[in-house]
């Protein structure tokens, strides 16, 4: 539901929180005295803390040095149930009075309370949220997209993303829906270029064991076999010059065979082949291309086969080699073989 990460004490006193809009306490009353000092002195900056767990807190010195009213707020939200705040310089603290068996609850109050940071904190702009339901559906947001995993092992999920985005505009209405373990990017500021390079239409029979007829059972990868010391040659049309990161498929069995990747330039990458049951496409290299046509090289330095499955060349440098979907814009484009 929301964009976290998990500090603990230690990386509270290296100055951790700097980086943090939004600090949520579930559990634990007894704290070091530096600790809450760091905390208290990040509110004062701007930082809004939010409190679900036990009070008053207590520090292990038993000192109470820090103004431990403050860790106790009191004027009531009138927007949130059971939430009060105490405005702390340019921050605020703000206390949850559910149960542990009023989860559900909690975790709307904690949504809209993330949803509405700017009213509690001089200079901060309120999180943006893309989803707010308990559905098995992990949403995480960056510049230019927003990601959605569906972690359930067996639901397929269908839903409809209502959020206010300052380019997309208020009440904007996306409809997804995500297939068990799938992940699925929707973009913000219009799709990446990318190009789609299908290898072949061989199945991988790596060997006659059980096992891996059952992972040839499974696979339904076009392969292309490389021969031993063989090179195929790819060619595609680049439809937008611009900065592309590299992603290459290339299996063996077993794995970890030398193959070397020729890109336009003149440029020669050394990779090793991935296991036979990979789905990943990791990234590989990155280059600059000019609108055209381009040629990928890949040599087989080894005595035995390999298997080139897909390269895919595309302006989302940051996530491309990870499993999601995304909706391309007619990028599957042509290509040539020879050996």
């Amino acid at each position: 539901m929301i964009d976290l990460d998990i500090l603990d004490e230690p990386l509270i006193a290296d100055e951790a929180l700097a980086g943090y809009k939004l600090l949520i306490q579930f559990e634990g009353d007894i704290y070091e005295s530096e600790t809450l000092e760091k905390i208290l002195s990040w509110v004062r900056g701007g930082g809004v803390l939010l409190i679900c767990g036990e009070r008053p807190w207590q520090t292990v010195e038993q000192q109470h040095t820090w103004p431990a009213e403050l860790f106790e707020p009191k004027d009531p939200l009138p927007e949130v149930s059971k939430a009060a705040v105490t405005r702390v310089g340019k921050g605020s603290i703000v206390g949850l009075n559910y149960s542990w068996d009023e989860r559900p609850a909690m975790y709307q109050a904690i949504y809209a309370i993330a949803g509405r940071l700017g009213q509690y904190s001089d200079g901060q702009k309120d999180l943006f949220l893309a989803d707010g339901e308990a559905d098995d559906v992990w949403t995480t947001t960056f510049a230019d997209r927003i990601l959605l995993s569906n972690v359930s092992r067996g639901k397929r999920v269908s839903k409809v993303l209502r959020f206010n985005h300052p380019r997309m505009g208020k009440g904007t209405e996306i409809p997804v829906t995500l297939a068990p373990q799938e992940m699925k990017a929707v973009w913000i500021d219009g799709e990446p270029e990318r190009i789609d390079i299908v290898c072949g239409r061989h199945r991988f029979s790596p060997s006659r064991s059980a096992a891996a007829r059952d992972v040839r059972a499974r696979t339904t990868w076009p392969l292309l076999r490389v021969g031993p010391g063989k090179s195929v040659r790819l060619a595609a049309n680049v439809s937008e010059g611009a900065t592309y990161a590299v992603h290459v498929r290339i299996l063996s069995d077993p794995p970890g065979k030398r193959v070397e990747l020729r890109l336009p330039k003149n440029e020669v990458i050394t990779l090793a082949t991935q296991p036979k049951d990979s789905y990943r496409i990791p990234k590989v290299g990155q280059l600059r291309l000019a609108k055209g046509r381009i040629e990928i090289t890949i040599r087989n330095l080894n005595r035995a086969s390999i298997h080139a499955d897909r390269i895919v060349l595309t302006t989302d440098t940051e996530l491309a080699g990870h499993r999601y979907a995304i909706t391309r814009r007619a990028d599957l484009l042509p290509f040539g073989l020879t050996e």
